[in-house]
């Protein structure tokens, strides 16, 4: 490795908990330090709830401060409807809506509002203010969607009027 011999080795990391190792020094006199490389989600702000799913952004390069996004859903039994809140890394809230389900108006019970965090973030919509919303994928295969952008989200998540689920399982 021609960076060994340089004093400096990294190591990729497997999982994205991991971390980089770096060893600095020459010749027997090494030191070895950790660098966090942004690949977990930051630490969750005390403003946002426990169950909040973090976005994180793939068009940012190397940075010191916090990016993403975090992301909370509920069923608001007063108003009987489930709401959505995005805000940013800090905490800050940036949207807030009532979201409802591809196809029908009846919200889902607060057991239902699991994130799949594998597709979330993966297709956003812009508001009338300007804010990116990521539309909203749930375990077994169900979408929420902003009910002030619904029509516009409905067919960026290529929602099925069948099943009120995205239409296509792996081309989200």
């Amino acid at each position: 490795m021609p960076c060994a011999r340089r004093g400096v080795r990294i190591a990729t990391p497997v999982h994205p908990e991991e971390i980089l190792w770096l060893s600095f020094g020459n010749a027997g006199h090494s030191r070895r330090g950790r660098a966090l490389v942004g690949r977990g989600p930051p630490q969750r702000p005390h403003s946002v709830s426990s169950n909040t799913l973090h976005i994180g952004t793939t068009n940012v390069g190397f940075t010191l401060h916090r990016t993403g996004y975090w992301l909370d859903c509920w069923f608001d039994k007063d108003s009987n409807v489930d709401r959505c809140r995005l805000t940013d890394a800090k905490g800050t809230g940036l949207f807030e809506d009532v979201f409802l389900p591809c196809a029908g108006q009846a919200p889902l019970p607060q057991s239902e509002l699991i994130f799949d965090a594998r597709w979330t973030g993966d297709k956003w919509i812009r508001s009338d203010k300007g804010i990116n919303i990521p539309i909203v994928y749930l375990e077994y295969g169900r979408a929420l969607l902003p009910r002030s952008l619904y029509a516009e989200a409905r067919q960026d998540a290529g929602c099925s009027a069948d099943l009120g689920s995205p239409a296509n399982e792996t081309g989200r």
